[in-house]
């Protein structure tokens, strides 16, 4: 039964979701960006971005403490960035 609220509460959320919901507003540049995406076509032409995009979207799906680690891995390589 829990578990049937929860889902519940979660579609209504859903339902009422909106950029414009003062309670939970985004900041501004955020929205800016929302509202207004880049239309140029995406290039992965820079290695570090494509290595940051394939790690992103093979952690995706783990926990926060993987992205972390993965991300303090890569800084002590490359101390610079």
């Amino acid at each position: 039964i829990d578990d049937i609220c929860i889902a519940e509460k979660f579609i209504e959320c859903l339902r009422g979701a909106s950029l414009d919901n003062a309670d939970e507003a985004l900041p501004l540049e955020v929205l800016e960006q929302l509202r207004n995406p880049p239309e140029t076509p995406l290039t992965l032409d820079n290695p570090d971005y494509r290595l940051s995009l394939y790690i992103f979207l093979a952690v995706s799906n783990a926990s926060e403490v993987t992205y972390d680690t993965v991300h303090l891995g890569i800084l002590r390589r490359h101390p610079e960035d």
